[in-house]
Formats: C-alpha cells, structure tokens, sequence
C-alpha cells in the first residue's frame, strides 16, 4: 500500500533509452484492402511516433490469402494478425509495460477506424535490438529478452457456497458491485483490474449500513465541503485494516483519479497494478456486508490474470538469448531491423511530400 520506491537518478550522464521490438498478436476481423492487380495488402504499418522510430508499429496478417474475403467471425477463432512494434524504454520492465500499453492504443485506432471490433490478443516476445543488432554484426553474442509466456492456475472447490442463497438473491444496490467485480477478476490488464474494483468498491461503499457523509474543510483553503457517501464508505472499510499505512484512502483514490484522467505515468500503473489485490478486498468486503455476510468469512482468489495475454510484469522472465543465426527473429518477418524499415519508411513519405 505504500507509495513505489522510485530508484535514485544513476550518477554520471544520463542514458538514452534504449530500442525494443515487441512481437504480439491482435484480433483485426477486417477485409484488406486489394490493388489493381487484386493482391491483398501485405502489412499495415503505423506511425504513432511519427518521424520517431518509438510507436513504429507493422501489421501483418496471419492469413494472407484469406484476409482479403468475407468470412464468419468468432470469438473462439480470431482474425489474427501478427504484430511488431518498436518502443523505447531504459530497461525490460518498461519495455514490457509501453509495449502492452502500445497494443492497447493501437487497438483503440484500429477499431475507431475500421468501426468495429479489435482486441489485442498476446504478446509473444519482448527483445532489444539494439543489442540483436550487434550480435548480428559480431560484436556480441547475446541480446535480452523474454517471451510472453501464459498463465494457468489450478482450478478450486467452491469457497463461498454456504452463502448461496444470499448471494443469489442480492439486494439492487449489490447488483452494480457486482458485475464489476466480475469484471475485474475477468479483466487481462491489471490497471483494470483496479480500476474495475475500485468502480466496484465505489457502487457499494455508499449503501453500507451506517454510512453517512461528513462535513470536510479543504487543507489549502478551510473551504467547507460534505463528504460523499462512497467516500465514508470507503473510510469505513478502510478502517477494518489497521495493518495498513495511514493515507491509504487517499493514495487508492490518488491513484484511480490519475489513470482514468489520463495522468498516470509508468510508476502509478504499476502502483496501481500493485494494489489491485488490495482494492479487491475492498470491494468483496463491501459486498459482503451489503449482503449480509460476515466479511472475514467470504474468500476469493486473488486475479490470476496478469498484463497482456497472461503477461505479468513483475514476474516475466528476463534472459539472455544467444545469438544464432538460425534463431534469428528477423528471418520470421524480412530479415530487416524495424528501425530500418521506419527509416525507409518515413524518407519515402518524405521524398513523396517534397514532388507533391
């Protein structure tokens, strides 16, 4: 619950960030466009970084006869397309969290501009290039890097089944915890998990039994405010955990106002991806009372979901790959660095604005 140790600035010059190439899989259910000729698109490439290789992100699709036909969508069976996309980053964890959260906003265009559905699948490797592109000319012999792995669990008996009947038959004002606390124990991205709980934790808190909003002066100013009830709510269940630092309140509320605001960097996610589990309890603890159950007698997993397709940050495995020519994973896409083919890329635009 405290708030992240944030490393001290290294002495001496600062470092530029690194380059790595992310390697993923989206759902882009789409009819490619075809030429004159009638063959299908070949890749799709994006430039959310512009003239910057950071953002550099290309398409292809996984069937590339069939991409250009109509057919049946399923959930079961995805339009896959092979992703690989370049970030910038001072070491793996970063990498890793900008290229989930990369995927993420390339879906979001994507699906805005084909207007329906797009939904990033996996990430399959993380690898920097820089270092693979020394190996390549003989200068080193391993690169970093990891691959994205899947998670699995075992599954459980029943935990709360001598509740069932309450649990069936919930009073309205659990009904909205509900469905979102469902939601963020089905949600991949553990910044949603948070968020999904503590919209959970926000829709219950107010109908606790005995809640009631008090009068609050502003620090700054002694402006007088009324509290809202979901914030008393919140305090009261906050209370039931002495073992936590004081100010968690109003660090969990710091948090969730700076991710759906828009204003959260990297150390706030994983913050808020940290206490995930705690804003969990939160909620269970609220829905319980509401329904009538002793809190401490309700159980539940904490999400085994973690991160993009099962990746979970704090504990991906971080190698060093040897370098062999036949392993190389630039012979899975054209043999190019993606730092090259941006560079192409771009100076082709460039040459084609300056004859227009």
């Amino acid at each position: 619950m405290a708030e992240p140790e944030i490393a001290p600035p290294p002495i001496g010059p600062a470092q530029p960030p690194a380059l790595w190439v992310l390697e993923g899989g989206i759902d882009f259910p789409v009819q490619l466009p075809t030429n004159s000729a009638g063959a299908t698109t070949r890749a799709l490439y994006l430039f959310l970084g512009g003239a910057d290789v950071d953002g550099f992100v290309e398409l292809r699709p996984v069937d590339q006869a069939g991409s250009s036909k109509a057919d049946w969508w399923m959930q079961s069976q995805p339009v896959v397309h092979r992703l690989r996309a370049c970030v910038r980053a001072p070491d793996m964890r970063v990498a890793i969290l900008r290229g989930a959260q990369l995927m993420e906003h390339v879906a979001d265009r994507l699906a805005f501009m084909a207007g329906g559905l797009v939904r990033p699948l996996s990430i399959r490797a993380v690898y920097n290039e820089e270092q693979l592109r020394e190996c390549v000319a003989g200068r080193l012999e391993q690169y970093d890097c990891t691959t994205g792995g899947e998670v699995t669990f075992a599954t459980q008996p029943i935990r709360n089944g001598a509740f069932l009947d309450r649990i069936c038959r919930p009073p309205a004002q659990a009904l909205t915890a509900l469905r979102w606390f469902r939601r963020g124990m089905a949600f991949a991205e553990k910044v949603d998990q948070f968020i999904a709980f503590y919209i959970a934790l926000e829709s219950i808190a107010e109908h606790l039994p005995g809640v009631e909003a008090e009068q609050r002066a502003c620090k700054n100013c002694g402006f007088k405010y009324a509290e809202s009830k979901a914030s008393a709510g919140i305090a009261l269940l906050i209370e039931r955990h002495p073992e936590w630092p004081a100010g968690s309140r109003q660090y969990l509320a710091m948090l969730r106002a700076r991710i759906v605001h828009g204003n959260a960097d990297d150390d706030i996610r994983y913050s808020a991806a940290a206490n995930a589990p705690a804003v969990q309890r939160l909620a269970a603890d609220g829905i319980a009372t509401v329904l009538g159950i002793d809190p401490a007698q309700i159980q539940f997993s904490v999400n085994p979901l973690g991160g993009l397709g099962g990746l979970q940050p704090e504990i991906i495995p971080i190698m060093r790959g040897k370098y062999e020519k036949a392993s190389n994973p630039l012979t899975t896409w054209d043999g190019r660095f993606r730092s090259d083919l941006h560079r192409e890329l771009v100076k082709q635009t460039t040459d084609q604005q300056v004859k227009s």
